[in-house]
């Protein structure tokens, strides 16, 4: 077996206090969450609508002008034109 370096991980003050501003953040909404779930009124009730799934976020909405996107676009980005250089005729 092939012996390599220990790999070193260095962390700075800045590390840590990031970790335990996200660590704190996380216990402050798991707070929250608790106190709404024992005074019996939760998220969605609260709003009056369902949360949104994760994912619907990610996704755009679909819109009644939308064509589907060609080639170019697909492998380019939105910004490629049919016209652009590497397009085949």
């Amino acid at each position: 077996m092939l012996r390599r370096p220990p790999t070193i991980i260095s962390l700075t003050n800045d590390d840590v206090v990031a970790f335990n501003q996200a660590r704190a953040q996380k216990l402050w909404q798991l707070e929250q969450a608790k106190a709404a779930q024992s005074s019996g009124i939760s998220a969605e009730n609260r709003n009056g609508k369902q949360p949104a799934h994760a994912s619907d976020e990610q996704r755009p909405l679909p819109s009644q002008n939308s064509k589907p996107r060609t080639r170019d676009e697909r492998i380019m980005g939105a910004g490629a034109s049919a016209s652009g250089s590497g397009s085949r005729a």
